[in-house]
């Protein structure tokens, strides 16, 4: 099926040029991985644009990556002794950082994001996300899940005003409700953010990824969506990103469908969009990035 067809404007081209950007946190990640031998999938509309476009979904505002917990640690320890100046590596610290799971981030290049309680400055960043495992028992699988569910929402009220999109379009109707209410009553206030984050992690590796058939990344857009054997994913296969070959699950048409259905058919104009109501601030210098991306569009 040919890519679908993305008319450039003014507004994404600036959201090109904040792809751009991130491709060069995607190759210091992918470079990290290969010289310390870990295993990591692109996830999510990362995932389905390197099969439908061979690089980013023309409306994409970021990036998804997963790894394994065990290689997870490794990386979030050995990191900062490769990445160039400029770059760092953010995750929840209860003061400035209130991200459950790693980012990557390029401090060099900032973009603004609205939509939560108030304007944010950020840099740019891609994510990457703790895979972990679940029970082999079926019904003792099903009480994980609402235990990690009910530690989930805790978690994310507790950072209600710092990371809660507002505008996120395309929720639950229950879900807006939430929002609605806890906009109006600050019921963040009953909950700690650092001791949600401790619960939440600790009932996440309760199940070790290695020993499971399993495997999980609650924190993602789609929760229990992408819940997966292990079988989907295995050793995983790359695949052609924006001139690159980044790993992916190697069963990807069993991983795309059950997150997105028909992949291959885009959806309706109205409903393409970024996710982050996110507007370019600050340029960088993309053409030598440009040269090497041949996805995308």
């Amino acid at each position: 099926m040919p890519m679908d067809i993305y008319i450039r404007d003014e507004k994404s081209s600036k959201l090109r040029n904040l792809q751009l950007a991130q491709i060069e946190l995607i190759r210091t990640f992918a470079k990290i991985c290969e010289k310390e031998g870990l295993i990591y999938y692109m996830l999510g509309g990362t995932m389905l644009g390197a099969i439908r476009h061979k690089g980013y979904i023309p409306w994409d505002d970021d990036a998804d990556f997963g790894m394994p917990r065990k290689d997870y640690e490794v990386f979030m320890n050995v990191a900062s002794k490769y990445m160039p100046d400029g770059e760092r590596l953010a995750i929840f610290n209860g003061t400035d950082d209130y991200n459950f799971f790693l980012r990557l981030e390029n401090t060099r290049t900032k973009v603004a994001i609205s939509g939560v309680t108030h304007e944010h400055i950020l840099n740019t960043w891609i994510d990457i996300f703790p895979l972990d495992g679940m029970p082999e028992n079926a019904i003792f699988r099903i009480l994980h899940k609402v235990h990690l569910l009910l530690l989930r929402k805790a978690f994310r009220l507790s950072v209600f005003d710092k990371e809660v999109k507002l505008n996120l379009t395309h929720r639950a109707w229950y879900n807006r409700l939430g929002v609605c209410i806890c906009t109006h009553i600050p019921l963040q206030r009953l909950f700690s953010p650092i001791k949600m984050w401790k619960y939440l992690d600790g009932a996440l590796k309760a199940y070790p990824y290695e020993k499971s058939s399993w495997n999980l990344n609650l924190m993602g857009a789609y929760k229990f969506r992408e819940l997966f054997p292990q079988s989907v994913f295995g050793e995983g296969n790359f695949y052609d990103f924006e001139g690159m070959q980044l790993r992916g699950p190697k069963d990807y048409e069993i991983y795309l469908t059950q997150l997105y259905g028909d992949y291959m058919t885009p959806p309706p104009e109205s409903e393409r969009g970024s996710k982050h109501n996110i507007e370019f601030v600050e340029d960088v210098n993309v053409e030598s990035i440009a040269e090497t991306c041949v996805g995308g569009y």
